[in-house]
């Protein structure tokens, strides 16, 4: 264990991991802000849609404009424009990146709360992190050194999900 605390140590230091993670999270967040970009879009359609209809509507009598279907065309537009205001709503706002300092801050704490499982935590808390965190485990007894191959994106979700927490 001593020695893959001194990896850990070697990794809190390491730019590139804090560079890694913050173009996963930048990733996760732009597919989240495309689909909120795609219902922004639906919704200046589904505007568009609405003022010809209403166009159309103010130009003929009311007899004309039912028959035609127009009241249920603006029925069936008004319902699906509502629909998509409700998920633009439960999106909330626009996903951001945390500022360097802070996700090198979020970083050192997941880290922190490593150190605190291999340091006090029992065989299984070790075992269970070490799992969760880590894809390959490489012992070197000759060097001294052990190589530590973190899981894509495990070390990223669980910075991302410390937003929760704050």
């Amino acid at each position: 264990m001593g020695l893959v605390r001194l990896n850990l140590g070697a990794l809190r230091d390491d730019g590139e991991l804090v560079r890694q993670v913050e173009d996963l999270l930048g990733r996760a967040r732009a597919g989240r802000s495309d689909a909120r970009g795609q219902l922004t879009r639906r919704l200046a359609t589904l505007d568009q849609q609405l003022a010809r209809v209403r166009e159309h509507v103010f130009h003929v009598d009311a007899e004309t404009a039912k028959s035609l279907g127009l009241y249920e065309q603006a029925k069936e537009l008004a319902a699906e424009r509502t629909v998509i205001e409700g998920q633009l709503a439960a999106a909330g706002p626009e996903p951001s990146l945390p500022p360097m300092p802070e996700l090198r801050q979020r970083i050192a704490g997941e880290f922190d709360r490593m150190e605190a499982v291999l340091a006090s935590g029992t065989l299984e808390q070790r075992r269970e992190l070490v799992a969760s965190y880590v894809h390959s485990l490489t012992a070197l007894p000759e060097e001294e050194t052990v190589r530590i191959g973190l899981l894509p994106g495990t070390l990223s979700q669980m910075v991302e999900d410390s937003e929760r927490w704050s």
